[in-house]
C-alpha cells in the first residue's frame, strides 16, 4: 500500500487542528475542545500525573510541576514559532522572500535581543537541513476527544510524508551543587526530566499515529538551555544555548517511539 505524500499528511494535519481550540470549560480551566466537545485530558496531564507517582513528597512534586510549567518558556517558544513565521507560510512552505518580523516578535526581540539572533540561526538551520519539506507550528492535535497536546514543531517531508515532531523544553543552564549549593554548569538532565519528556513524546507519537501519520522520523525533546545575568536586583535570561544536548537522545527516542 503506497503511503501519504507530505502534502496529504500535512493537509490533514491542519483540517484536524482547525476543529481543535483551547478555551475554559466549566470550572474556569483552560481545556482542549474538539468540535465543541471538551477533550478529557491533556498531554501535559499525564506528565504531571508521572511526576505525582515518583515524588511521594508533595512538595517535590510540586517542584516538578512547577519546573515542568516553567520549562514551557512560553516567551521563548514564542519566539520560536514567531521566528518561524518569517520564513515560512501559515499552510508550511519555505518562503521565496522571508517576511519582515510581526509585532510580537519585534517585542520579543525588544527584550531578548540575543536570544532572538540565536533562535533565527537556529531555525534557519532547521530548514537547511530539511529540504522540501513543510513546517508546521504550535499545531494542535487531539485523538478524538481523549487527548490533546499542542506541538512545537513538525517538520513534514513532501515526497513520503516522512514526519518528524519537535519539541522545545527550556531548562537552566546551571544548577546548585548538592552540599555546596555552588551555581555550576548543568552537565546532563534531571533522569525524572527525561522519563517525563519520553512519556510526552510517546502520547504525541500515539496521537499522530491516531491521525492517519505512519512515517515517523524523528521524535524529540530539544532542550534549551537559558543562562540568566543579573540587571539591577532581578536575574534576567540573557542567553540561550541548545548545543550541549541537541544531539543527546535523538536516536533513542525515535528508535524507542517508532515501535
Amino acid at each position: 500500500k503506497k503511503g501519504k505524500t507530505g502534502q496529504e499528511v500535512k493537509d490533514s494535519l491542519i483540517k484536524a487542528s482547525k476543529q481543535i481550540e483551547i478555551k475554559q470549560n466549566k470550572e474556569g480551566k483552560p481545556r482542549y475542545f474538539r468540535g465543541g466537545t471538551e477533550v478529557l485530558k491533556r498531554v501535559s496531564d499525564v506528565v504531571s500525573a508521572y511526576y505525582g507517582t515518583i515524588f511521594r513528597n508533595n512538595d517535590k512534586k510540586d517542584t516538578a510541576i512547577n519546573e515542568q510549567v516553567r520549562e514551557e518558556g512560553v516567551e521563548i517558544h514564542s519566539i520560536f514559532q514567531h521566528t518561524f513565521a518569517k520564513y515560512v507560510s501559515e499552510d508550511g512552505e519555505v518562503l521565496t522572500t522571508p517576511k519582515a518580523a510581526n509585532s510580537e516578535l519585534k517585542e520579543l526581540t525588544d527584550k531578548y535581543p540575543n536570544i532572538a539572533s540565536k533562535v533565527d540561526e537556529v531555525v534557519k538551520q532547521i530548514i537547511k537541513v530539511n529540504p522540501d519539506s513543510y513546517f508546521l507550528t504550535e499545531l494542535k492535535v487531539s485523538d478524538g476527544t481523549k487527548i490533546g497536546g499542542t506541538l512545537d514543531l513538525v517538520v513534514i517531508r513532501k515526497k513520503d510524508g516522512r514526519t518528524s515532531v519537535y519539541d522545545w523544553k527550556t531548562k537552566r543552564g546551571r544548577k546548585q551543587e548538592k552540599g555546596t549549593r555552588n551555581w555550576v554548569e548543568r552537565t546532563q538532565i534531571d533522569w525524572w526530566n527525561v522519563n517525563g519528556w519520553r512519556i510526552q513524546l510517546g502520547e504525541y507519537t500515539k496521537i499522530l499515529r491516531k491521525n492517519g501519520v505512519t512515517n515517523f522520523g524523528e521524535v524529540r525533546m530539544i532542550p534549551v538551555m537559558t543562562f540568566e545575568k543579573k540587571v539591577g536586583n532581578e536575574w534576567k535570561i540573557d542567553k540561550i544555548d541548545i548545543t550541549p544536548f541537541e544531539r543527546s537522545r535523538s536516536e533513542e527516542h525515535t528508535s524507542e517511539l517508532q515501535s
